[in-house]
């Protein structure tokens, strides 16, 4: 563990030149916290990567050379833009030849740094200069859980928790034994051990994640429209970071799942907009593929017809959907029931919320607490019941004066429902 420790050290130390025909750029170490500013050769983002010296057993010049002339050749082959690199310590004791590539995919950047057995490579974004682990093998997907029984869940994020023991705690009074995790609190405080142990301690599963992305504006639907999911450019390199950091926190925590809005995708085919998001939702699949976790979309933003054409296109099999009927409702995206049943071969993980639709086009729907909106729960827990494999039920409540307890009678709901209906009652 101390070399382990002292190589990260020196990671966090290194200098990193860059040649930019007769400019020069240098990063500063990462340990300084201090993101610099690159020139517009280097945008928007971009990594640095070595051959040198594989899992720093120290190699020969010569031999070194050879690993990057072949390295060179495989940049090349991808087409990916490159500049001739070097780290060092500062002082000269320490040199390694490198090459900054800039906008490739951290996925394909990470496996191709595997396949030189390196330790980490060097990434830059906006405001961002970190360090990147390389997984010493690919992290293989999860196993389909095949009979598995359905388990009932809450969402952290309508408990409205403090931190982890927190949430452990409001967990437990819900009445439920597992929770789906919004991801953004461990980017911004939350210790990933402190809550794999206070989780581990109190026997609460994590069946899930959830990842936010930045900008999103709910005040109106007109709002959401424009600013939900992946849509807006201002925000693409931020949110693709943030994928990036999300999916390194599910890995650590064993999630099998994250859930996110991809965005309003565009129903027209030939729609620029929509080969836009379609890459870019593609770029996050993968982001979250190299780490090891299944991605699915919630529903509402779009028409059940248009998510289905656009899960087609993005040409990932393994990627779901995260059916909410209420979303449905409260976009005015269609009847849930309808829009299950055309779902269903991709339906990953189901979010129990109920809501009443708008009384005037434009605006949005109702929330209410289960039970008492539009959703037909015995003709829609009836079909979902029947899906193979089975999927978790994860309460989601975002409104109301006291959450805690609409949960609570959320999963009497689905319990009372499920019985009646002969099914296996969750615990």
């Amino acid at each position: 563990m101390n070399a382990q420790n002292d190589l990260w050290r020196a990671y966090q130390a290194a200098w990193i030149e860059v040649e930019l025909g007769d400019a020069r750029f240098v990063f500063p170490p990462v340990a300084r916290r201090n993101p610099p500013m690159v020139p517009s050769a280097l945008r928007p983002h971009g990594h640095v990567i070595t051959a040198c010296n594989p899992r720093s057993e120290v190699l020969d010049e010569a031999e070194n050379r050879q690993r990057m002339d072949t390295l060179a050749r495989q940049i090349d082959r991808r087409r990916w833009k490159r500049f001739t690199a070097v780290g060092h310590d500062g002082v000269g004791r320490w040199r390694e030849p490198s090459f900054a590539v800039v906008g490739a995919p951290l996925a394909e950047v990470l496996e191709l740094a595997r396949s030189f057995s390196q330790n980490a490579i060097y990434e830059w974004g906006e405001r961002t200069w970190r360090i990147v682990a390389v997984p010493p093998t690919p992290t293989p997907a999860p196993e389909n859980r095949g009979s598995e029984p359905m388990r009932l869940a809450v969402c952290s994020w309508s408990l409205s928790p403090s931190g982890p023991a927190d949430l452990v705690k409001k967990v437990r009074n819900s009445g439920v034994t597992a929770v789906q995790l919004a991801l953004g609190p461990l980017r911004d405080g939350w210790e990933v051990e402190e809550t794999r142990r206070e989780f581990a301690d109190a026997g609460i599963a994590m069946v899930s994640g959830m990842m936010a992305t930045r900008g999103e504006d709910y005040s109106t639907l007109a709002a959401i429209r424009e600013t939900g999911g992946l849509r807006p450019d201002e925000h693409w390199d931020t949110n693709r970071l943030g994928a990036e950091e999300c999916a390194r926190i599910a890995r650590e925590l064993s999630l099998p799942l994250v859930t996110f809005h991809a965005g309003f995708i565009p129903h027209e085919s030939d729609d620029p907009l929509r080969a836009r998001m379609i890459e870019r939702l593609r770029e996050v699949v993968d982001i979250f593929a190299a780490a090891g976790v299944r991605i699915a979309f919630e529903t509402g933003q779009e028409t059940a017809a248009t998510l289905t054409a656009a899960l087609r296109e993005l040409d990932r099999p393994d990627v779901g959907v995260n059916f909410d009927p209420a979303n449905m409702i409260l976009y005015g995206m269609g009847e849930p029931i309808d829009a299950v049943r055309a779902l269903a071969p991709r339906i990953a993980q189901v979010h129990i919320k109920d809501a009443l639709p708008a009384t005037k086009a434009g605006e949005w729907g109702t929330e209410v607490v289960a039970g008492g909106g539009a959703v037909d729960w015995r003709r829609f827990l009836g079909i979902i019941s029947a899906l193979d494999p089975q999927v978790d039920l994860v309460i989601e409540r975002e409104a109301g004066e006291d959450r805690l307890i609409d949960v609570r009678t959320a999963v009497a709901l689905v319990r009372q429902t499920l019985a009646e209906l002969g099914q296996k009652v969750p615990s």
